[in-house]
This record gives C-alpha cells, sequence and structure tokens, in this order.
C-alpha cells in the first residue's frame, strides 16, 4: 500500500511541477540569474510549491495513521521550507 501511495504522489507532484512551470513562463514568475546563481538564463520560480503541497496533503491524509504531532510537525516543516525556497 505504502508502494502504491508513493508512485500516486510522485505523479502528482510531475503533474503539478508541469503545471506550475508553465504558468510561471506565461506570467513571467522568473528567477534572474546573478552572480551567486548557478544558472545563466531566467529559469521558471514556484516548481517546489508542488513538491510541499503534496506533503503538506500527504500528512492531512495519514493524520488517521500518524500521530497528530507528527502530521504538525510535517506541516510545519513543509511551510517553512516553502517560504524559505520562494524568499531564496
Amino acid at each position: 500500500m505504502a508502494l502504491l501511495t508513493l508512485q500516486i504522489f510522485a505523479t502528482f507532484s510531475f503533474l503539478f511541477v508541469v503545471f506550475i512551470r508553465h504558468y510561471a513562463e506565461k506570467k513571467q514568475i522568473l528567477d534572474h540569474p546573478n552572480e551567486r546563481s548557478s544558472h545563466v538564463m531566467p529559469t521558471p520560480r514556484g516548481g517546489g510549491l508542488a513538491i510541499v503541497v503534496l506533503v503538506i496533503g500527504t500528512a492531512f491524509l495519514s493524520r488517521n495513521e500518524t500521530d497528530m504531532n507528527q502530521a504538525a510537525v510535517y506541516i510545519g516543516c513543509g511551510i517553512v521550507i516553502a517560504f524559505l525556497g520562494w524568499r531564496d
């Protein structure tokens, strides 16, 4: 069951990243390179949002199988990672 769940969420994550990337390109939500950047061309921002949303969703859906404190930690960490990633 865990492997099936992993496959489902990995597929959703991939599809959501593709959607966010196309949306970011269309709306010009781009990270323009500077001296600290590892890329040389503008790169779409926000792809990590898909990962964070699915991690939070998984924690929320698994709240019956795990301790609520543990699920809250996953959700909190996901939100912090999303914020730091966006700010960077």
